[in-house]
C-alpha cells in the first residue's frame, strides 16, 4: 500500500510510510496499534469529523487487547464518552457515565459530567 497522493493531512501519508515497513511482520505490536488509533482518534477531532471518531471509538472499545491494560481501558471509555459528547450522542454519553458514577460514586467530576450529559441532553430535545 502507497501512501495516497490525495490524503488531505501529511501526518496520514506520513503514519503510512512510518507503520508500513511493520505491518509485513506477523504481529503488528500493540504499541504500534494504539499510537495508529490515538493518532486517527486526534486527527478525527481536529478535522471536527466526530461521527466517525464516536464509531472509531466504540469499535475499539470492542479490541481485547487494548481492554486487557486497565489505563487503557480506562482511556477508551473516557475517549468514546468524549466522542458521544462531541457528536451531540446524549443517549449512549448518558450510558457510559452512568457506568462510570456506578464504579466511582465518591467522585465528583463523574457526577459534574453526568449532570453537564443530562443538561445538554435537555437542551437537545
Amino acid at each position: 500500500m502507497r501512501p495516497s497522493e490525495n490524503c488531505g493531512d501529511p501526518r496520514v501519508r506520513t503514519w503510512k510510510i512510518m507503520v508500513l515497513p511493520s505491518l509485513g511482520q506477523p504481529d503488528v505490536p500493540l504499541e504500534d496499534q494504539w499510537e495508529l488509533f490515538t493518532t486517527l482518534c486526534h486527527i478525527l477531532h481536529e478535522q471536527k469529523r466526530f461521527e466517525e471518531l464516536e464509531r472509531m471509538t466504540f469499535s475499539a472499545l470492542g479490541s481485547k487487547e487494548f481492554m486487557r491494560d486497565k489505563e487503557r481501558a480506562r482511556e477508551m471509555e473516557f475517549m468514546c464518552l468524549l466522542a458521544c459528547i462531541y457528536n451531540d450522542s446524549s443517549y449512549f454519553a448518558y450510558n457510559i457515565m452512568r457506568e462510570l458514577v456506578i464504579k466511582n460514586p465518591e467522585s465528583n467530576r463523574c457526577w459534574n459530567l453526568l449532570n453537564l450529559i443530562i443538561s445538554k441532553a435537555d437542551d437537545l430535545t
